[in-house]
């Protein structure tokens, strides 16, 4: 679990090649922007290579002017922070630094140059401080060079060589190597200055020396050693103890610090941090053969790559990761997509983002050194990456990437609209993260995080504050917006709406806010006064032009424009036909595009104006005024001098505003501002200063802003009472003058308090001075006033406030009535106890409330008419809900009901119609329940629906809401079912042709109509909802709907969605196959190696190389591994040299096999010595051994035999003389027979040659095993012929043949005959023992080794016959007492074995033993084995076959006949035996025949006899059948080839391979009688299609051969192409490994019945010319795109592809029977499909099975 990953190295090139001799290349670096490496070489160059390692530049270092010697070497190298600058440390105590620039082609030069006193040995240029280069000493002395002053400094010596040194990651630091073992570190501000200190004593001279996340040491002790940053070792990895690990070299860290390669002799040792468990691990030992010492090694800065240089002179890049994944963006999709990145994790906490498109990289790393988890790219431009306690985002755009701290959910929502901020949503919490910034710009709690309701703006514009612009608009509520200031988290403005909002908007400065709600009323919201104002009442557009304050909105058929939003009421406006689609502002023009439906038509608005309002943000007055100055005066330019005027007044600039009230003609104001500014003119020049500091200009600036409290301050502050005083009579404010007057109490105030009245009255302000004097205390003065000034009401109040005399009150009261004011008058008549007149006059003024309270206390049948009056008055004035409730007090419900209804108080209107009857209630049911549906409210809706009767108005609400289980459901209660089905299919096919899928399909189901609802989604080509349905609903049909849909894709070159459904059909192969024709191989290789593993991964690559062929073929299969395959692949391309380097180097175990194909093809060559050689290498003598016999190279066959495989000598022998007997040289080849220890073959080339005299002398060469059938070959040879006449005649009668044997010298076969002699054959006894006795004469004179057999069996033969004596004398003639005393004791010649056992104590005591009565059964010893007991016929001895089928000797007459090859006479003989004995001659006959090479014939034997039950009898029977197959074509032998398998399986003894022979050999018969056959070639066709399933009995090449031919013939291109394809396959593994089929690709044909495991024929069915043109035809079609080449199901396959079972076979064709339209044979019962029963019966009138007449079936 804690294990880190493995840092893999895989070699890219070596931009420099190594050399023949040392040429240590001393330096190698990166340039940190990782566009150069620079190398330094042998010969003091340096050159600088690009990106993809091509070389773009390089130069000659110089050498120190304080030397001038060329005799020195650089030491090190080191970029500048910038990329711009590289210096290079020289052995001859100088450091250069070269100016080289960003680009390739810049100018170089010398910048800089640092002399030193002694060697420099190293340089490193520190990040982060781009003035400061580090050098080392070799004299101990670590300096510092500044790339300003040119200077060196010494940052700190030691009394050691200065072997090496490094930089810190952040450039802070420094640590130096010395040779004393020593490490120090240097750190140049910690804070309290810089500091230096003593790290470490390492173990050994620390020449491998790097800093990364900790600090590693190597040098020569075989051990690599982790610091921590002050020294503490972390680990040691010590390989002293491996004699193959020297001294290490070389170190570089990772960028990230992760990751460390330190360099050994020919060795990269990785090592990786494992954060979890804080400490190092070796992953990898990269071992690279001759490689050597390594001086340097850099890594790239990015951490992609790593250069090694060499002693050699090579600079090796490896590509360095830990892993790498292809990745598709989420806004791609499709059939045939492809990954748009990859992820390259170079560490850990690093990750190389490259966009494969344009190959642009991105470096994504978490600065806190966190493991990054997951990546993601939004948009093919955002990406995330998560870690277990950060999340990273950033734009690949803008490469602006930000880590803050993060510990979500997993489940994050991020939203990318804003091009500034990314917004994160979790768990009901809105983050906003700043693209290049580390932390969270802010966060609050929303719900609502669609991108039109969260407004953010960021950016480099500044606010109201002068600050740049950090502000958030979002959500609290549907109906509240806050604005929030993300700078200081905190509320700037809360916006509350009547309704839910849809829309909202920030400006760019963020001081306005744009808001829409549900009813599309438009809104602008000014934060800073907390203002709203409407805009539009209907708006379906709206936006800020980008930029700017200026706001484009559509409302209907008008476009608005507000150039000035300050101003909302000034609005500019065009007459639209369509729709807005968008703001395009380009280059100074900004364009409004509306969409007119055919096409799109651009409204340019005003870039003068727009411009003014981006200068007004900038404070930029003057231009501001520069832009209005060149426009006419308009509504729209006057609201902007307008604003223009406030920004001015408001930033002090009066002059401006003045020119601003100039322009809108405000004369007043500008002559007002004018003023101002001569006041403060004047005061500058009486007080200095400004002048608009003093207090006068200041009040005029307050009281010109309106503000009057302000003036009045200033100018109290002042003790200028007058002019505050004057200031309020000038605006005619005296309330605030007397204010001012009473406060500052002066003198003047009664007297003004008079003026103020009198000007009150004179004025007609009665009301005011009727205040005044009520303020006084005169009330009655005040109330006249009142009165006066026709405000009864105020006369009224006061009056109730103070009592007043019946006069006065009703003087009010008239002046009440008068002006209309009744509830009032009626209130003064009921204090006055008037209640008839109160009732009155509050009935006048609509006062209900007060008059029914009044009615129900004094006039209560006044009640009911005064609620019925108030509800009329309420509806009069549309006050619908109340009017409801009044008529309900009045008891008018049906109106209560249609108040409510029009008041939209759905709820009341329905409790009122529930008391109401049906009829009364029906229609207002039906209105309430449109209502709800109306409002989505359903189950109330379909409440009311269904108790006004109207179900079908439920169904279609629900229907057109999509509730399509709601609508079945209510349908089910109320419809019936095959109205519900018709109306659900119409309803289905309706919506699937507005094109709402989804919803027809639940329709459809509902009806239980899932075959119309596939069909859908196939015509529409959504076939993953076809999938979908057809797995929940015909699942039989998944895999052919699969497989359908797969090719359909294919044809449409959706070859990635083809894929899928090959694949989901578990037909992976044919998505190989399918890759493969269209050249796509990666894929391919894909899909192989994800669903056929290993072997089927290892076939489509060895397709693959074939298909390139050549050294490009190996290169693709080393590149998958595929080592031993790429071998193959370099054999079968006559590439041995480079398939022995291969095997050298990967696998040794092929480099017999390698040797073998040389030699085979040295062979082919002719250079048959170098092959010899090669087949001895190989470990393959007999290979050699037979090419020279081959060639008849006698000599060389034997010297190889001899030495390499003795026992192949024979064969040798064999060899020649065979060619001895083509030469006709007899006697050479009998002796090579006699060496080989063959006579028997001497013997029959001697017969076969008519020289049957040598053959009989030499039979007693040959071996007894062979000798028997051999001599009567020979006796059957001279019968026949002839030969030897006088010699048969002399020996003729019984002991003829033994006779004439003995004359030609073969004594072997003389004796046998000589005991094959018995009682039944010669009746004289005499003669009888002079034959046996000749047979023992034989044997010791000629042949003693059978001596003792031959003894034994005379001795036998004459106890049969009585001569006891001699049967005696015949074991004492070899010595054989034992035995002859037997013999005496079987004969009972108890006396004569007493007589021979005297002297032998043993012998007596066995004849003692007999005689005393206890006889032994049979004969012990030697002589107990007595003759064989004859029989006759085949059941003499052994019933089973003797080989060559003869029987044994010495039996019947039918024997006799077999043994002499009358196999007529020895046939027409066993008919006597009955059919079990004919059967039984007729299979040795057979498997005399099948000897031969006879098999057609052995076949007839068996159809015209039968066949003998037995197992051995259908083994001989099956190998009849088998070979005479192959052996024919002919019709009529087939016939009788299948009527001997058919005799085989009626005797069922052969099993399921006796069936398989009659239907192979069946249809071999069809396909040959009826190929040609008009009418019936079609039959023929599909017969040897058929064949095909028996290929493992047929010769197979033949059998795909003669299928592919007729395919082709028959226009079936793809067909052939599989089998043909096939043929070639076999054609190729003929001769070439095993002699079996396993090794063949079987994609074709996998899941059928076709063998994929069969013998292969030993030679070609076909000549060389036939094969290559079907080479060539093949080649040609797999070329041809109009031919389909794929794999598809192979039709005449008995195995069911859906289910496995075996189905029954066509008896005219083979193929499958098909359901529905099979016949069957009156007389065999068996069947056949129509079509190909009628084609043969049509031209035989037979039935193809049992050849019994039959007609055809219509």
């Amino acid at each position: 679990l804690f294990l880190p990953a493995a840092m893999q190295l895989k070699f890219i090139k070596s931009p420099v090649a190594a050399q023949e001799k040392l040429a240590r290349v001393s330096a190698v670096c990166w340039s940190p922007n990782n566009r150069k490496l620079a190398v330094a070489t042998s010969s003091r160059q340096v050159h600088v290579y690009d990106e993809n390692l091509e070389q773009r530049d390089k130069f000659m270092t110089k050498a120190s002017p304080q030397n001038g010697s060329k005799r020195y070497m650089v030491t090190g190298m080191a970029w500048s922070p910038d990329s711009t600058k590289l210096a290079i440390a020289q052995s001859d105590s100088i450091v250069f630094v070269y100016k080289l620039g960003l680009e390739f082609g810049e100018k170089k030069s010398i910048c800089n140059k640092f002399p030193q006193s002694s060697p420099v040995t190293g340089v490193v240029w520190p990040t982060e401080r781009s003035t400061d280069i580090v050098l080392s000493l070799a004299e101990g002395k670590i300096c510092v060079g500044n790339t300003r002053n040119n200077k060196t400094q010494v940052l700190y010596a030691v009394d050691s060589y200065a072997i090496s040194v490094c930089a810190s990651p952040d450039g802070g630091s420094i640590a130096s190597g010395h040779a004393d073992g020593s490490i120090h570190r240097f750190t140049f501000d910690d804070g309290g200055g810089p500091s230096r200190s003593l790290l470490v004593n390492h173990s050994a001279v620390p020449q491998a020396l790097a800093w990364g996340e900790s600090i590693v040491a190597a040098g020569n002790d075989g051990s690599v050693t982790f610091y921590d940053a002050d020294g503490q070792v972390m680990q040691t990895f010590d390989y002293s103890h491996n004699a193959g690990i020297r001294d290490f070299t070389a170190a570089a860290f990772s960028p990230s610090g992760e990751s460390a390669i330190v360099a050994g002799y020919s060795k990269l040792h990785v090592y990786v941090f494992s954060v979890r468990r804080a400490s190092w691990e070796e992953t990898t030992v990269h071992e690279v053969p001759n490689m050597y010492t390594v001086p340097a090694v850099a890594w790239k800065r990015d951490g992609s790559r790593l250069a090694v240089a060499t002693q050699c002179g090579a600079v090796d890049v490896y590509e360095a990761c830990l892993r790498r994944v292809l990745y598709m963006s989420s806004a791609q999709g499709g059939g045939d997509s492809k990954p748009t990145f990859e992820f390259t994790y170079v560490s850990p906490s690093q990750v190389i983002v490259k966009r494969l498109k344009n190959g642009t990289r991105t470096v994504l790393r978490s600065h806190f050194g966190h493991e990054i988890d997951r990546i993601n790219v939004y948009r093919e431009q955002f990406v995330v990456a998560h870690t277990a306690e950060t999340l990273l985002i950033g734009d690949l755009e803008s490469c602006r990437l930000s880590e803050v701290p993060w510990n979500g959910s997993g489940s994050e929502k991020f939203l990318f609209d804003n091009a500034n901020v990314c917004m994160v949503f979790n768990a009901g919490e809105l983050s906003l993260v700043e693209y290049g910034h580390n932390e969270l710009l802010g966060s609050a709690r929303t719900e609502h995080v669609k991108p039109t309701l969260v407004s953010v703006r960021v950016g480099d514009t500044p606010g109201s504050n002068g600050q740049a612009v950090k502000v958030m608009a979002y959500l609290v509520d549907p109906q509240t917006i806050r604005v929030m200031d993300l700078v200081n988290g905190v509320s700037m403005a809360s916006v509350q709406t009547d309704s839910h909002i849809d829309w909202l908007e920030l400006n760019p400065r963020a001081t306005k806010l744009l808001l829409r709600d549900k009813r599309q009323h438009l809104y602008v919201f000014d934060v800073a006064s907390q203002t709203k104002h409407t805009l539009l009442s209907f708006c379906s557009y709206v936006q800020w032009v980008p930029d700017s304050d200026v706001v484009v909105a559509q409302s209907r058929d008008q476009l608005y424009v507000w150039y000035a939003i300050d101003s909302p009421d000034r609005t500019t406006t065009f007459q639209i036909k369509g729709d807005v689609e968008d703001i395009e502002r380009v280059k100074g023009r900004t364009e409004v595009v509306v969409d007119e439906g055919m096409n799109t038509v651009s409204y340019t608005l005003d870039e003068t104006l727009i411009e003014f309002h981006t200068a007004l943000d900038k404070g930029d007055f003057s231009s501001a005024i520069a832009h209005l100055e060149a426009l006419e005066i308009t509504p729209e330019t006057e609201a902007m001098w307008q604003t223009l005027s406030t920004h001015a007044l408001r930033g002090g600039d009066l002059l401006v505003a003045e020119r601003c009230y100039a322009a809108l003609g405000d004369v007043c104001k500008a002559r007002y501002v004018h003023t101002i500014n001569e006041m403060a003119a004047k005061a500058k020049a009486e007080v200095g200063g400004s002048g608009y500091d003093h207090y006068t200009v200041r009040a005029k600036l307050a009281i010109l802003a309106g503000r009057f409290k302000e003036a009045e301050a200033v100018y109290l502050q002042q003790g200028s009472t007058e002019d505050a005083m004057e200031m309020y009579q000038e605006m005619h404010r005296w309330d605030e003058a007397l204010a001012v007057a009473e406060s500052s109490r002066h003198p003047d105030t009664e007297q003004l308090k008079q003026g103020y009245f009198q000007w009150l009255l004179e004025s007609g302000q009665f009301d005011k001075a009727a205040a005044l004097q009520a303020k006084s205390g005169l009330i009655g003065e005040a109330i006249q006033l009142y009165l006066q000034g026709r405000l009864p009401a105020k006369a009224a109040q006061l009056a109730l406030q103070n009592s007043q005399p019946p006069e006065v009150l009703e003087q009010i009261v008239m002046a009440l009535s008068s002006s209309g004011l009744h509830d009032r008058a009626g209130d003064f008549h009921e204090r006055m106890g008037r209640l008839d007149l109160a009732l009155q006059s509050y009935r006048q003024g609509g006062a209900y409330r007060k008059a029914i309270e009044l009615a129900r206390k004094n006039y209560p049948q006044e009640v009911v008419a005064l609620e019925l009056e108030w509800a009329e008055s309420l509806l009069q004035q549309k006050q619908m809900d109340a009017a409801a409730n009044h008529f309900v007090e009045a008891g008018e419900y049906v109106r209560a009901i249609e108040a409510s209804i029009a008041a939209r108080q759905w709820s009341k209107a329905a409790q009122l119609v529930e008391t109401q009857d049906q009829h009364t209630a029906r229609p207002y049911l039906v209105r309430i329940a449109q209502h709800y549906a109306s409002v989505r409210q359903f189950p109330l809706a379909e409440k009311y629906f269904v108790q006004a009767g109207a179900a079908q108005e439920v169904i279609a609400m629900y229907m057109s809401s999509g509730k399509w289980d709601d609508a079945h459901r209510v349908a089910q209660k109320h419809v019936q079912k095959h109205e519900i089905n018709r109306q659900y299919v119409s309803q289905a096919q309706q919506l699937e042709s507005q094109g709402r899928l989804r919803d027809a399909e639940r329709l459809y189901l509902l009806v239980e109509e899932p075959d119309l609802a596939i069909n859908m989604y196939k015509k529409a080509r959504m076939y993953d909802h076809m999938i979908r349905l057809v797995r929940r609903y015909r699942e039989d049909l998944l895999t052919d709907t699969h497989i359908h849909l797969a090719q359909e894709l294919e044809r449409e070159g959706r070859l990635r969605d083809a894929e899928k459904h090959f694949v989901e059909a578990k037909d992976w192969k044919t998505a190989v196959q399918m890759y493969r024709a269209k050249e796509k191989w990666d894929d391919a290789l894909r899909v192989a190696k994800s669903h056929g593993g290993r072997e089927g991964f290892s076939t489509v690559t060895t397709a693959w190389a074939m298909s390139v062929g050549g050294e490009r073929g190996i290169e693709v299969l080393l590149a998958n591994n595929l080592v031993e395959q790429a071998i193959d692949f370099a054999n079968e391309s006559s590439l041995f040299d480079r398939a022995f380097e291969l095997a050298r180097a990967h696998m040794k175990s092929k480099l017999p096999d390698v040797h073998f194909k040389h030699a085979m093809f040295l062979e082919d060559e002719g250079r048959f010595k170098e092959a010899e050689g090669e087949f001895i290498n190989a470990k393959k003598p007999r290979e050699a051994i037979e090419m020279y016999m081959h060639t008849e190279d006698w000599a060389a066959a034997t010297r190889v035999a001899e030495q390499h495989d003795p026992k192949a000598v024979e064969g040798i022998l064999l060899g020649q003389a065979k060619a001895a007997v083509v030469a006709k040289d007899f006697s050479t080849a009998e002796q090579r027979y006699q060496r080989a220890r063959r006579p028997d073959l001497a013997v029959r080339m001697y017969l076969e040659n008519n020289m049957a005299q040598r053959a009989a002398q030499i039979l007693e060469t040959v071996p007894r095993d062979q000798r028997v059938e051999l001599e009567h070959e020979v006796r059957r040879y001279m019968q026949q012929t002839g030969a030897d006449g006088a010699g048969a005649a002399a020996g003729s009668g019984p002991l003829g043949e033994a006779q004439q044997w003995e004359r030609v010298g073969n004594f072997s076969r003389a004796i046998d005959a000589y005991l094959a002699l018995h009682a039944g054959v010669v009746s004289n006894h005499d003669t009888l023992e002079e034959a046996w006795e000749n047979a023992v004469r034989l044997s010791m004179e000629h042949v003693p080794d059978r001596l003792m057999q031959v003894v034994a069996s005379v001795s036998g033969k004459l106890q049969q016959i009585g001569r006891h004596e001699a049967a005696a004398e015949m074991f004492l003639s070899v010595e054989k007492k034992a035995e002859a005393v037997e013999v005496f004791l079987s004969a009972g010649m108890v006396s004569r074995a007493r007589e021979l056992a005297s002297g032998n104590p043993s012998l007596l005591a066995r004849v003692d033993g007999a005689s005393g009565g206890s006889r032994p059964a049979g004969m012990g010893g030697m002589g107990a084995v007595s003759a064989p007991a004859q029989g006759s016929g085949m059941y003499a001895q052994n019933s089973a076959p003797r080989p060559g089928g003869m029987p044994p000797a010495g039996g019947s007459s039918m024997d006799d006949a077999a043994r002499m090859g009358d196999w007529n006479r020895c046939l027409r003989e066993a008919e006597q035996l009955g059919e079990e004995g004919r059967q039984q001659y007729a299979i040795l006959h057979a498997s005399s025949l099948l000897q031969e090479g006879r098999a057609v014939e052995a076949c007839s034997k068996f159809a015209n006899y039968g066949v003998p039950s037995g197992a051995d009898a259908a083994q001989v029977v099956s190998k009849c059948v088998q070979e005479a197959l192959a052996e024919t074509q002919d019709p009529h032998s087939l016939r009788q080839v299948r009527d001997c398998a058919e005799k085989g399986v009626e005797r069922g003894d052969g099993g399921e391979r006796m069936e398989r022979l009659l239907w192979a050999s069946h249809l071999s018969w069809i396909y040959t009688s009826f190929k040609g056959q008009a009418g019936a070639e079609a039959v023929a066709h599909r017969a040897v299609i058929a064949l095909v399933r028996y290929c493992d009995l047929v010769p197979a090449d033949r059998c795909f051969a003669q299928a592919g031919i007729s395919a082709r013939d028959n226009g079936e291109g793809g067909l052939a192409f599989k089998l043909l394809n096939r043929f070639l396959d076999i054609i190729d593994a003929i001769g070439d490994g095993p002699d079996r089929s396993f090794s063949l690709e079987n994609a074709d044909f996998e899941g059928t019945d076709v063998p994929f495991d069969f013998s292969l024929p030993a030679q070609p069915s076909m000549g060389e010319d036939e094969i290559e043109e079907l080479r060539d035809w093949v080649l040609t079609e797999s070329m041809n795109q109009n031919v389909d080449t794929s794999s598809g199901r192979f039709e005449a396959s008995l195995k069911d592809p859906v289910t496995g079972s075996q189905r029954q076979a066509c008896i005219s064709s083979g193929w499958p029977l098909q359901i529905g339209g099979t016949i069957q044979c009156r007389h065999c019962s068996m069947k056949a499909n129509r079509d190909s029963w009628n084609q043969i019966v049509k031209v035989t009138h037979v039935c193809p099975w049992c050849l019994k007449e039959e007609n055809p079936v219509l």
